[in-house]
């Protein structure tokens, strides 16, 4: 063993003890704000919950079974415990060094996927350097001049170390001004980039097709699938599919940002019911469409997970991986996000039961 695999081996469990505390605290919050949410469970259910998740020789706690039984009526003892997971689970399938990097750089989500899945990029921004949609190095007066040409709408946006959307914006051209606009008035240009990120890219607005945009238009309304290369087949299988929609006059439709998130089945078919993330609210229509979920279909279903199946499997580093993808107005799978570390999985155990499913005890086990 090496000097440094020593460090490691010593610092470790100190790390996997600061993560699952971490998630501890947040469900502590939760159980204080909504007590409801954490009323007791039957006993049979939490005992084969604790007897399940102990394999990892870890502390269990049964705070996640309460909260996901009583948030959505299914009582599913295979329910996933964030603190667990991220501590253990997510650092056992995936090489957690390269969390952040190569697929979830969003500038270089192209490599990985290629470019007509991709958004078009126009301008690229990485460790002090422009480049443009092609990785051609530029300078900054021609990165000014392409963000001062009318390209129709862009997302402007941070490509590593993101959360909940937050570094997220659309812009609109000025034509008076030769520039692009945010809707609260800040100018993208050179300047800007450079102090948003040292990973920062520009890229188009899909116009996403009419079924997503009929939730709320002012939002691009993603879907979230998550797959799971099964290390001990090799086969890929889709875990979860879930839908995130905007509210209001949102432009994104993350859930920490205020969005909603409905859940899709196997089938395509999608839930009666929606929830906020924020508030754990229920809703069984758009709040700003009013348009019922109960009886839709999300009709690129079986296009969508054959596409995400197929590029799943040409990253051996990552096991687990969600995708965020939207249909474009031509009807084709466009991808603008990869997550395999720190994902937010916790809204796709509000429906349906358990992130891992009929998978999870191999999962635990293996």
């Amino acid at each position: 063993m090496g000097y440094s695999d020593k460090i490691n081996a010593l610092i470790h469990p100190l790390m996997i003890r600061v993560v699952r505390n971490a998630y501890i605290r947040k469900m502590d919050r939760r159980a204080k704000k909504f007590p409801d949410l954490f009323k007791p469970v039957d006993e049979d259910l939490r005992s084969k919950h604790l007897a399940l998740w102990s394999k990892l020789k870890l502390p269990c706690s049964d705070k996640w079974l309460r909260f996901f039984t009583n948030l959505t009526g299914i009582a599913d003892y295979r329910y996933v415990p964030e603190d667990l997971y991220f501590s253990s689970v997510e650092r056992i399938l995936n090489d957690m060094n390269r969390s952040g990097n190569e697929c979830e750089d969003k500038n270089l989500i192209g490599l990985y996927v290629g470019n007509d899945v991709a958004p078009r990029t126009f301008v690229r921004y990485v460790r002090g350097a422009f480049f443009d949609g092609d990785g051609n190095g530029i300078t900054e007066k021609c990165a000014s001049d392409i963000l001062a040409t009318d390209n129709g709408e862009l997302i402007g946006k941070a490509c590593v170390a993101t959360c909940g959307g937050h570094d997220v914006d659309g812009y609109s051209y000025n034509a008076q001004k030769h520039s692009y606009f945010s809707k609260n008035g800040n100018e993208l240009n050179v300047n800007f980039i450079k102090k948003a990120s040292h990973s920062f890219v520009v890229q188009e607005r899909i116009q996403q097709c009419d079924f997503e945009a009929q939730f709320n238009p002012a939002s691009t309304n993603t879907f979230r699938i998550a797959t799971l290369r099964r290390p001990w087949d090799g086969k890929v299988i889709v875990l979860k599919t879930g839908m995130r929609m905007g509210v209001n006059d949102a432009v994104v439709d993350n859930l920490s940002s205020g969005g909603i998130c409905v859940a899709i089945d196997k089938q395509g078919e999608i839930d009666n019911h929606a929830y906020a993330w924020l508030d754990f609210k229920e809703f069984d229509e758009h709040p700003t469409s009013h348009i019922k979920f109960g009886g839709m279909k999300f009709p690129y279903y079986d296009k969508a997970v054959a596409k995400i199946t197929e590029l799943a499997c040409r990253n051996p580093n990552m096991n687990i991986m969600t995708w965020d993808i939207v249909i474009d107005r031509h009807e084709n799978v466009r991808i603008l996000e990869i997550n395999a570390s720190s994902i937010s999985f916790d809204w796709m155990q509000f429906n349906f039961g358990s992130f891992f499913g009929d998978d999870t005890e191999a999962v635990v086990d293996w």
